[in-house]
């Protein structure tokens, strides 16, 4: 199991404000720049969800 942080900069201007350290060592970034490098990013595209039973599950195809 990977645990992940989600990037999201909904617009640029509010930056500042919600930027903060990165606390997970993977991150998912979505309209947003990622700090991490690409070997610790996953891509949106990259993602799938199921769910079994109550569960909801999302993980990476690759």
């Amino acid at each position: 199991m990977v645990i992940a942080e989600l990037s999201h900069l909904p617009e640029s201007r509010i930056g500042n404000v919600i930027s903060r350290p990165s606390f997970c060592e993977y991150e998912i970034p979505y309209l947003a720049q990622s700090i991490k490098t690409t070997d610790k990013q996953i891509l949106i595209d990259d993602l799938m969800l199921s769910v079994k039973g109550n569960e909801i599950i999302l993980f990476q195809k690759s």
